[in-house]
């Protein structure tokens, strides 16, 4: 079986990335952006700050909201596609920088940090990553960071499955819990239904609690934290609302002002 090395630069380096989270469809996608315009307050002419903007999808959709979009990733590959999507829409530029890193300050009416971009490395390491967001806003303006939700994760996602299958692939999934590191580990394996070599991809977040990252959050000068999940059932309330994060949301979206 070929493994890769580190295991963003395997994970994040190449089209298996394709096959392991598949690409949101459009309507996701713009349901997605149109909760960004709503909750952070965004105005034509805005400018937005994606950190991890990955393929640039949701960098793309804000643009054409009328936004000055600026993304930044650090895989060579993600950058590439990004830049392919910037080519079409001028007010998007993708950039190569590891947001941990950032020396922007009071350039971006909003940062967003979408599916899941913190947590690789250590806390210390995230907390430096929001102190960088949190420069690079203007006073009042908004940061948007989404995370697994933990409670979900803990409950809905341990074990091992076959959970989702190509046209040439089969993926087998492993996911374990570590409750003295607070972080998920995980293992996935990339199975060709015609045959060859198996190809695994390992992979571990840190998760948080939500009064944790509120903490790190308000730690970092921000204020007016607010929690928004995708629980779509009648009593947790709509997509992407307040009233819809709770302990079965998949994720957690918390935005702050600075």
């Amino acid at each position: 079986m070929h493994k890769t090395g580190k295991w963003e630069e395997g994970y994040f380096g190449g089209s298996d990335y394709e096959i392991l989270e598949g690409t949101p469809g459009q309507r996701i996608i713009d349901w997605y952006a149109d909760f960004l315009v709503d909750a952070l307050g965004l105005k034509p002419g805005c400018r937005v700050l994606d950190c991890g903007s990955g393929r640039g999808h949701y960098a793309m959709a804000l643009a054409k909201r009328g936004c000055n979009v600026t993304g930044v990733d650090v895989s060579e590959y993600m950058i590439e596609k990004g830049l392919r999507l910037a080519r079409e829409e001028t007010r998007l530029t993708i950039i190569k920088m590891d947001f941990r890193r950032m020396t922007f300050r009071d350039e971006f009416d909003a940062v967003v940090s979408i599916s899941n971009s913190l947590g690789y490395g250590t806390r210390e390491d995230d907390a430096e990553a929001i102190r960088c967001m949190v420069r690079a806003l203007k006073p009042g303006g908004m940061l948007l960071v989404d995370l697994h939700n933990l409670a979900c994760y803990r409950t809905k996602y341990q074990g091992q499955r076959w959970w989702h299958e190509t046209a040439e692939e089969f993926i087998l999934s492993t996911v374990k819990y570590e409750e003295a590191e607070q972080r998920l580990i995980c293992r996935d394996v990339i199975v060709p239904k015609t045959g060859g070599l198996p190809r695994e991809y390992p992979s571990s977040f840190k998760e948080y609690p939500p009064a944790e990252i509120q903490a790190v959050l308000e730690g970092a000068g921000l204020r007016d934290i607010a929690f928004y999940g995708d629980a779509c059932t009648i009593d947790a309330g709509p997509l992407f609302s307040e009233a819809g994060f709770n302990e079965k949301s998949n994720i957690m979206i918390v935005t702050g002002r600075k």
